[in-house]
C-alpha cells in the first residue's frame, strides 16, 4: 500500500494533479507510519500490562488459596535460610576486605599464603582443644575423687552436658575441614587453584577461623547444610538396598521351603 501511495503521488505530481489529493495521500502515508510505529506497539504493551494485572490480581491469589499453607511455609523456610546465610556472607566479605586491604602485602605473601600457616591454624589449635574436650571429664573425675568437692549431681550433669557439646563441636569441625584439608594437601590441585585464585590460601585461613569461632558456629552450619543432607540421602539409599536384599532373601527361603 505504501508503494502504491508513493507511485500515485509521483504520478499526480508529474501530471499536475490537485494539491488536495497529494495532501490526502501524504496524510494517509503518515497515518499508516504512525500506526505501525506508535499505536500498534502501544496496543501490544497495553495488552501485556492487562495480562500482567490479571496474573497478579487473580492467578496469584488463586494459586495461594489453592496451595493452602504450602506457599507460606516455603516462604518462611526461604527467609529462614536467608537469615542464616546473610551473617556468614557478611563475615566473609569483611574478612576478605581486611585481608586484602589492611594486611601488608609482604605479610600476606610470606605468611598467609603458605601451607604452614594453614596447617598451624587449622590443625594445632583444634587438636589441642579436641584432646581437652576428650580428657577433660577424666581429669575432673580425678579431681573430684581427690578433693571430694560435693557439688552435687546437678553440677556433674551440667559439666557432662558441656563436655558432650564441646566434643560434638570439634567432631563437626573435623568433618567440615576434612575436604578442605584434602584439597590443600594435593600439590597439583592446590597449585592449579593458586594460579586462578592467588589468595585462596588466605581465604582458607579465614574459613578455618570461621569454623572455629563460637560466635559464627561455622562447623554447625557447614555440617547441617552440606554434609548432613548428603549423609541422609546415602543412608536412606543404603537402608533401602538392605531391605531389598532382606526381602529377596526371605522370598528365596520361603520358595526353598
Amino acid at each position: 500500500k505504501e508503494h502504491w501511495a508513493a507511485r500515485m503521488m509521483d504520478f499526480l505530481s508529474q501530471s499536475g494533479g490537485s494539491s488536495s489529493m497529494i495532501a490526502l495521500l501524504e496524510w494517509r502515508k503518515a497515518e499508516r507510519a504512525a500506526r505501525r510505529k506508535v499505536w500498534e506497539p502501544l496496543a501490544r504493551w497495553t495488552r501485556r500490562m492487562r495480562r500482567l494485572k490479571v496474573f497478579w490480581t487473580q492467578a496469584v491469589p488463586r494459586a495461594i488459596a489453592e496451595s493452602g499453607g504450602r506457599f507460606r511455609k516455603r516462604t518462611e523456610r526461604f527467609l529462614g535460610f536467608l537469615g542464616k546465610v546473610v551473617p556468614h556472607a557478611i563475615f566473609f566479605y569483611c574478612a576478605k576486605v581486611v585481608v586484602t586491604r589492611a594486611v601488608p602485602t609482604v605479610l600476606r605473601v610470606s605468611v598467609l599464603r603458605t601451607r604452614y600457616c594453614f596447617a598451624s591454624v587449622g590443625f594445632l589449635y583444634p587438636i589441642f582443644m579436641t584432646l581437652t574436650a576428650l580428657e577433660g571429664d577424666r581429669l575432673e573425675e580425678a579431681e573430684n575423687d581427690e578433693y571430694d568437692a560435693g557439688d552435687g549431681e546437678n553440677a556433674d550433669a551440667k559439666a557432662k552436658k558441656e563436655q558432650e557439646e564441646e566434643i560434638e563441636k570439634w567432631a563437626r569441625y573435623w568433618v567440615a575441614i576434612g575436604p578442605l584439608a584434602l584439597l590443600a594437601d594435593v600439590p597439583f590441585l592446590s597449585t592449579s587453584v593458586s594460579l586462578f585464585w592467588p589468595s585462596w590460601l588466605e581465604m582458607c585461613c579465614v574459613f578455618v577461623l570461621w569454623l572455629e569461632m563460637p560466635l559464627m558456629n561455622g562447623a554447625y552450619f557447614t555440617v547441617d547444610t552440606v554434609f548432613a543432607p548428603m549423609y541422609k540421602k546415602f543412608e536412606s539409599a543404603r537402608r533401602r538396598r538392605r531391605r531389598e536384599k532382606k526381602r529377596r532373601g526371605d522370598d528365596g527361603s520361603v520358595r526353598r521351603v
